[in-house]
C-alpha cells in the first residue's frame, strides 16, 4: 500500500503509519578498533545502547574493495574490483559491474528514500577511460551529496550535490566531517514525516590522511583534526603502544615483512604524531553520531531506524614495523569496529562471533525485507544482535590482491595466512590469538600446530572461490537438557545436566558452561556434559536460567550455544 501511495503522500492523511524500518549506516575510513577508547559518545550512545561485534572483519582492507563489498555483500573475488584503482579497482570498475545492479537500487526499488553523503568510492568524480565526470549521480541515490573527487578531505574540497558540484573553503564552519553530519540531519528531517523508510549512508573522511601537506602545522600530511579539537591528544600520544609496535623480532614472518628494518627514532615520532592526528579526527565523528541520534529521537524515528557503525578497514600504525598502510591480514588492518543499535539488539550486548563485512547487506536484507540482486557471501547478523551468546562457529575468509598477494582464514582462535612471494610455494603464518593476541610468534612451522596448519589451509582452499552459503560453513551444534523430571507448570526437577551434541563431536575440543554469565565448569570430553548447580538455576527465578555452551573447535572456531531451562523452586 505504501508504494501504491507514493513517496509524496501525506500519511497522516492516508491513515497509515511506516512499518519498515529505517536504516542509518556510519563509517570511517581507515579506523582501527584501538581508536574506539576516544570515542566517548559512541561507546555511550551505541555500545552502551546495542551490541558490539568484537570480531567483525573487513573481508579486504582497504578502501575500495571493502566499501563495494558493503554495497554487493560479496567478496572481492566475486565482485571484482581489487583495489583502488583502474584497471583493477576503482569507482569506474565498480560502476561497469555492479553500478545498475547494487544495495542502493535494492533498496530504492523497494520504495525506500535513498542519501549517500561524504566520501564514496575511490576515483569517483576523476575522469577515466570509463566517462567519468564530476557531475556524476550513480543510479539508486535519490539524495547524492558525495566528496568530488572523492579523496579524504576536510578542507577546501568540492561536493557534488545530486549533479551540481561546489566548492568550499578553509573556515570552520567547512570541516568536513561537520558539514557531512548537517546534511544527513536535513535528509533525516525531510524524510522523517513519509509513509516510506529512508536508508542513508554516511561515508566520513576520518580518521584517514588528508594526503596534502599543511607545513608548519602538527597536523601535516595526516588526518586534520577539527580546529576545536587540535591537540587535544597531544598527552596522550606514547600510550596505548602494543607490544607489536616496532616489533623487535620479525625473522619468522614472510619475507615482505622480515625483511624490512625497525623504525627509525624519527619515523616513531611521525607515526605516533598522525596517530595522534587520526584519533583527534574521530572526536568530531564521536560529536556527530550524537547528533544524528538526537535527530532521529526528534523526528520521531529513532525507535524505529537500525544504525550501523563501522569502519571500512583497519590501518597499520607501526605495528610488524609497518605504519601509513592497510591492505594486511593482521588485526590492526583487518579487524574493524561494528556496532549497531535498534528494535530488538541487545543493549550493553558483546558478541565473540567471527563475521565480516560480507554480512552488512545480509542483515540489511533480512531487517527490510529487500531482496539482494546478487548472490550473497555473507549472512544476516541479526540472530547474533538479538542474542550476542550465540556463536555460530564460522571460519572468515580474508583476502588481499594489490600489491603482495595473501590470503587467509580467521577463526575465533587463530589466523592462517599464505603470502603469494617471488618463492616457489607459498609464505605462510599462523598466530594463536589467544597465547598471542599481537600476533609476534608465527606458529606456522611448530610441529605441534601442524594439524591446526593443515586443517586451516584444507579451508582455506575451500573458501578461496566460495560464493553464496558456502562462504560461511559453520559447524552445527545443540545445547540439551537432562533433568530430574517435570515439575508444575513445566519447570525442571533438579539434577539438571546440561549436554552439546554437534555434527563436529570428533573436532571439539573443550566446552565450557555458563550460567548467567557465572562459569561453572569444562568438559574436555565426549560426551560433553556438566551438572548445572541448582543455586545458579534458582537465581534466576521467576524467569527461566540462560545457559551458554562456549564449544571449541581443534580448528579454533567456537560454537556459542545459549539455552533457557527454568528450575523448580
Amino acid at each position: 500500500m505504501a508504494l501504491a501511495l507514493g513517496r509524496t503522500a501525506d500519511p497522516a492523511a492516508a491513515g497509515i503509519e511506516q512499518a519498515r524500518p529505517n536504516i542509518v549506516v556510519l563509517f570511517t575510513d581507515d579506523q582501527e578498533t584501538a581508536s574506539m577508547r576516544v570515542m566517548r559518545t559512541v561507546n555511550k550512545e551505541m555500545k552502551r545502547k546495542g551490541t558490539t561485534m568484537k570480531r567483525f572483519y573487513a573481508s579486504f582492507p582497504l578502501c575500495c574493495p571493502s566499501r563495494a563489498t558493503m554495497l554487493t555483500g560479496q567478496y572481492a573475488h566475486n565482485h571484482g574490483v581489487l583495489s583502488n584503482q583502474a584497471p583493477d579497482g576503482g569507482y569506474g570498475v565498480f560502476n561497469e559491474l555492479h553500478g545498475d545492479n547494487n544495495l542502493a537500487l535494492w533498496m530504492q526499488g523497494a520504495g525506500y528514500s535513498t542519501a549517500y553523503i561524504g566520501k564514496f568510492l575511490n576515483e569517483y568524480a576523476e575522469p577515466d577511460e570509463y566517462g567519468t565526470v564530476p557531475s556524476d549521480v550513480p543510479r539508486g541515490w535519490d539524495d547524492w551529496r558525495v566528496l568530488a573527487p572523492s579523496k579524504a578531505e576536510y578542507f577546501g574540497y568540492r561536493l557534488n550535490q545530486n549533479g551540481v558540484v561546489t566548492g568550499r573553503g578553509q573556515r570552520k564552519r567547512d570541516y568536513s566531517t561537520d558539514v557531512f553530519t548537517d546534511k544527513a540531519r536535513k535528509f533525516i528531517r525531510r524524510n522523517a514525516p513519509g509513509i516510506d523508510p529512508f536508508f542513508l549512508m554516511l561515508g566520513y573522511a576520518a580518521p584517514h590522511g588528508g594526503g596534502g601537506g599543511s607545513p608548519g602545522r602538527s597536523c601535516n600530511r595526516a588526518a586534520e583534526p577539527a580546529p576545536r579539537h587540535l591537540s587535544t591528544l597531544k598527552d596522550e600520544k606514547k600510550k596505548f603502544l602494543p607490544s607489536s609496535f616496532n616489533e623487535d623480532d620479525v625473522s619468522d614472518k614472510p619475507s615482505p615483512i622480515a625483511q624490512r628494518d625497525p623504525l627509525t627514532p624519527g619515523q616513531v615520532r611521525d607515526t605516533l604524531r598522525k596517530r595522534r592526528c587520526a584519533w583527534e579526527s574521530l572526536l568530531a565523528v564521536d560529536e556527530s553520531v550524537g547528533e544524528i541520534l538526537e535527530q532521529l529521537k526528534r523526528s520521531g524515528e529513532r525507535r524505529n531506524t537500525y544504525i550501523f557503525f563501522l569502519s571500512d578497514n583497519g590501518y597499520m600504525r607501526g605495528e610488524h614495523r609497518l605504519r601509513n598502510t592497510k591492505r594486511y591480514l593482521y588485526e590492526p588492518s583487518a579487524r574493524v569496529p561494528f556496532i549497531a543499535r535498534g528494535p530488538g539488539i541487545e543493549r550493553g550486548g558483546q558478541s565473540s562471533d567471527v563475521v565480516t563485512n560480507a554480512d552488512l547487506v545480509s542483515t540489511i536484507s533480512e531487517l527490510t525485507g529487500v531482496a539482494p540482486g546478487l548472490p550473497q557471501d555473507g549472512e544476516s547478523l541479526m540472530p547474533t544482535l538479538r542474542n550476542p551468546r550465540l556463536e555460530r562457529g564460522r571460519a572468515a575468509l580474508l583476502e588481499a590482491y594489490a600489491g603482495d598477494e595473501m590470503i587467509g582464514v580467521r577463526t575465533h582462535r587463530y589466523l592462517y595466512t599464505e603470502w603469494d612471494t617471488d618463492r616457489q610455494q607459498p609464505e605462510i603464518e599462523l598466530y594463536d590469538t589467544y597465547a598471542d593476541p599481537y600476533e609476534l610468534n608465527n606458529l606456522a612451522h611448530d610441529p605441534g600446530y601442524a594439524p591446526v596448519v593443515a586443517d586451516l589451509a584444507q579451508q582455506l582452499d575451500a573458501l578461496i572461490g566460495c560464493a553464496g552459503p558456502a562462504c560461511y560453513q559453520h559447524p552445527t551444534g545443540q545445547l540439551d537438557f537432562n533433568t530430574g523430571g517435570a515439575g508444575p507448570r513445566g519447570c525442571a526437577l533438579p539434577p539438571i545436566t546440561a549436554r552439546v551434541f554437534s555434527s563436529s563431536a570428533g573436532r571439539l575440543r573443550t566446552v565450557d558452561f555458563r550460567v548467567e554469565r557465572d562459569f561453572v565448569g569444562t568438559d574436555a570430553e565426549a560426551p560433553f556434559e556438566i551438572v548445572l548447580p541448582d543455586k545458579l538455576l534458582r537465581n534466576a527465578l521467576p524467569k527461566a536460567a540462560e545457559v551458554v555452551a562456549e564449544a571449541s573447535l581443534v580448528d579454533g572456531r567456537r560454537l556459542g550455544l545459549p539455552a533457557k531451562i527454568k528450575i523448580c523452586k
